[in-house]
């Protein structure tokens, strides 16, 4: 900038110099002074008005961060500088472009001067008449943009909108899945079924998917427009051979499990990247801006693309236009003219892999680009154009999505939906009355009720940001029921006596289902397991199987790790014990330096399963059996942690009290600087308490009970299907992320860590530490009714009351010997 500066004021002083050397030369002054002038009038004001100063733009679009990274600070600041003028970018919501610039046009004051949206999301635009019409500038528009392309963008002979990104799909393949297995790319919706199939049967779960939409409107039909054409059918007929063709096809994959049902119902643009990323999936239409988004967002290199299977795509993309009552015509134009051109369709081909809409823009397409470009053009040439109506995504999209969700997801006969759906297209189109469906056709909106049992913190991500998402998807609602775990039982039965079953799903800690299986209480879901996730370890869901049957689903892993508070420890040069000798040392040490005890030990307080919980950890890792009981583990536990209280080296209140909950609040509050406690409080300590001081690890025991929470669905309710959804949603690999990454919950499935953060990494590295030495309790109904209660009174007689270890275990070993004989 400096040299160009330079330049241009040598240039200037030189022009300076010539001219000044060819001007005429002065004339001699007069001898005597001349006459004085005659008066004059004076000069009348100029009627030119001076030069305009520059303009601010407002540009409403809605991209990726990625995108719209490239376009805010790249491409348009060229046109800035260029013109001396600014753009100022309002990320408006495209549907809610059309009701701002109504708005905006009624109060005679609009601020919006160019629109970006959707080709197929027009349609309010246009009815509302808010565009102006183009047509007389199209010779300041660049006259390269593709043909095709500017004819979609006329209305009854205007056009009012102007293309500025093409759009086609390609397919996207993970090539060292398909290079293992000894796969090839399908080139037809034949052989990609056989694709699914072998990744199905290699890997026992769905590895295609397809774009489902989530919470989009989109997604969906436009890409089933494309396999009903490919088909030979019509979308706007849509009961013809090629649309039953594509609704039966795609029934018959989700049936058999070859479609990747969480991630299909989930999958748009965005979410299909990170699932191929992920390995969700193995294959995949998506556009053809993941190309540079999966290496740079997601570190995803093992993947090429091509045409894809398909003999018909749909031609999409993006066009700009400009509402009417701007005040900036003008300049609005320039700026669609730039925005077209072949300098900044070239940025938006190399830097975001966009489709240019003139051919003229691929010449800095780099080399590691051209799979892509050759992918686009071998998908364009089977290029469709959708038809340019008003109502396409208002009426038509609804009702092909509705046809897709009755067929695929619910299982209703294809033929019947397909003929229902196209009656009410065929009215729409001749503009006669659509017949609304009858209620039988659209199922009624299921309440579902969900019992359980979180602190505050948790409850508030599961209500608020993990169940919404399945309410979105599925049109349902989900009611919570905070029932205490004990009532749970008891509540049941009396609504099963009543022959009204009110709740449809439980979460339970997976030590207190002895009623719930003792009672009968609850489905045998033996039979569901092919609508459940398998990918939820195998060892959790062993432990759910009472006499051959799966009665529970685990939703939510546990293992208890240590917390320790590291201010105390440099100060005193404590290093975390990994011992349990190590850790007498350490609560001496503090006991030493503050007079009083701080370390503490779960007594539970009024709550019965914590201290049997924590002591079943400690007398294992002794080489005791808890179930035993009198043997020698179990007497060194004891006798050892009579020793620790009576030398006053445990906080004798805090431990009375201490629990999932008051643990962690005694660490932040200084009463104890060392304990055991669950994962959740990795999370809690810092927002709820403001503490930072601490760190994690796997502990100073040898075994860690592995537990966690599980769902199960009561016998007798009427909400069967919709309960085994909801289940299979929380179980899911997306809501199980959530867990991990806002809750510090461990997963029940290993391929949900992809979300944990950085400053995430030292609580799953002591996780992962403290389960290595993972053991579980005896999958038996009486565990917590009749085992627990007995560690308890031998723990109270021996640690608070200070009996004789042996003599209290040899008596409470003996009934114990007594329940497990009743019971075998």
């Amino acid at each position: 900038m400096c040299k160009r500066l330079m330049f241009l004021m040598t240039v200037v002083i030189s022009l300076s110099l010539i001219l000044a050397a060819c001007a005429p030369a002065a004339t001699p002054e007069p001898t005597t002074p001349p006459p004085p002038p005659e008066p004059t009038t004076p000069p009348a004001e100029p009627t030119t008005p001076p030069a305009p100063g520059p303009v601010e733009l407002t540009f409403v679009t809605r991209l990726a961060e990625a995108e719209l990274a490239v376009v805010r600070d790249e491409v348009i600041p060229i046109w800035e500088e260029r013109t001396g003028n600014k753009v100022n970018i309002a990320e408006i919501p495209p549907e809610d472009v059309a009701t701002t610039l109504q708005a905006q046009q009624a109060a005679g004051r609009v601020e919006i001067d160019v629109i970006a949206q959707d080709n197929v999301a027009l349609a309010p635009l246009v009815s509302l008449d808010l565009m102006e019409d183009l047509t007389p500038h199209q010779g300041e528009l660049p006259s390269e943009i593709y043909g095709y392309l500017a004819d979609q963008m006329t209305f009854d002979g205007k056009l009012l909108f102007v293309p500025y990104r093409g759009n086609v799909q390609i397919a996207y393949y993970n090539t060292s899945v398909m290079d293992e297995l000894g796969l090839e790319p399908p080139t037809t919706t034949a052989e990609y079924k056989d694709v699914c199939q072998a990744l199905y049967d290699e890997y026992g779960t769905g590895k295609c998917i397809f774009k489902g939409g989530g919470d989009q409107a989109l997604p969906m039909p436009t890409l089933l427009w494309e396999w009903i054409v490919s088909n030979g059918g019509d979308p706007m007929v849509l009961n013809d051979a090629g649309s039953v063709e594509t609704f039966e096809f795609f029934q018959e994959m989700w049936s058999s499990g070859l479609l990747n049902q969480a991630a299909t119902r989930d999958a748009k643009w965005d979410t299909s990247n990170e699932y191929l990323a992920r390995g969700e999936a193995h294959i995949m239409q998506n556009w053809p801006f993941g190309y540079s988004v999966l290496p740079t967002d997601y570190g995803f290199t093992d993947f090429a693309v091509y045409g894809g299977w398909l003999s018909a795509h749909v031609m999409g993309g993006e066009v700009l236009g400009i509402p009417k009552g701007t005040e900036n015509m003008d300049v609005a134009l320039d700026f669609i003219a730039f925005m077209t051109s072949k300098e900044a369709q070239e940025v938006f081909v190399s830097e975001l892999s966009w489709p240019a809409v003139r051919d003229d823009a691929l010449g800095l397409v780099a080399a590691d680009q051209k799979p892509l470009w050759d992918a686009i053009q071998a998908a364009a040439r089977g290029g469709v154009l959708r038809p340019n109506v008003p109502y396409l995504t208002t009426d038509v999209f609804p009702l092909i999505t509705e046809a897709w969700d009755r067929s695929v997801y619910n299982g209703e006969d294809v033929e019947t939906v397909l003929d229902d759906v196209a009656t009410r297209l065929a009215a729409l189109i001749a503009g006669q009355p659509v017949p609304s469906p009858t209620p039988e056709e659209v199922a009624a909106p299921v309440e579902l009720t969900f019992v359980t049992r979180l602190a505050e913190a948790e409850l508030a991500v599961v209500r608020d940001e993990v169940i919404p998402i399945w309410e979105a998807r599925t049109g349902n609602k989900v009611n919570i029921a905070e029932i205490p775990p004990e009532d749970v039982a008891t509540t049941l039965q009396a609504q099963q006596a009543a022959g009204r079953v009110e709740i449809d799903v439980i979460a339970q800690d997976n030590v207190a289902l002895a009623p719930l299986v003792s009672l009968d209480l609850v489905e045998d879901l033996t039979p569901y397991q092919g609508d459940l996730p398998s990918e939820i370890y195998g060892y959790l869901t062993d432990q759910m199987t009472f006499d051959g049957k799966l009665l529970f689903v685990p939703y939510r892993g546990n293992v208890q790790i240590a917390y320790y508070n590291t201010a105390v420890f440099d100060e005193l040069d404590l290093e975390p014990p990994t011992t349990i000798a190590e850790y007498q040392a350490v609560c001496q040490a503090l006991s030493d330096e503050y007079a009083a005890p701080k370390c503490i030990f779960k007594g539970g307080g009024d709550q019965a399963l914590p201290l049997p919980t924590l002591l079943w950890e400690w007398i294992v890792s002794n080489g005791g059996d808890p179930m035993v009981l009198n043997d020698a583990g179990s007497m060194e536990t004891f006798q050892w942690f009579q020793d620790m209280w009576s030398a006053g080296l445990l906080n004798q209140a805090a431990t009375r009290d201490a629990k999932w909950d008051t643990s962690n609040e005694y660490l932040a509050r200084g009463e104890c600087h060392i304990m055991q406690n669950w994962p959740f409080g990795y999370s809690v300590l810092p927002p709820d308490y403001g503490f930072t001081d601490f760190e994690v690890y796997g502990g100073w025991l040898s075994a860690h009970v592995m537990g966690g929470e599980v769902l199960g669905i009561p016998k007798g309710t009427e909400n069967m299907d919709v309960a085994l959804d909801f289940i299979a949603f929380m179980t899911s690999k997306e809501a199980q992320e959530v867990f991990v990454s806002e809750l510090s919950w461990p997963a029940v499935r290993d391929d949900a860590l992809g979300l944990v953060a950085a400053d995430q990494k030292p609580l799953w590295d002591a996780i992962q530490a403290a389960a290595r030495g993972g053991v579980l309790r005896p999958n038996v109904p009486y565990l917590t009714t009749d085992v627990f209660p007995l560690i308890t009174e031998a723990w109270d007689r021996t640690v608070y009351n200070g009996e004789d270890v042996t003599t209290v275990l040899n008596d409470v070993a003996t009934r114990l010997a007594a329940v497990i004989a009743a019971n075998e």
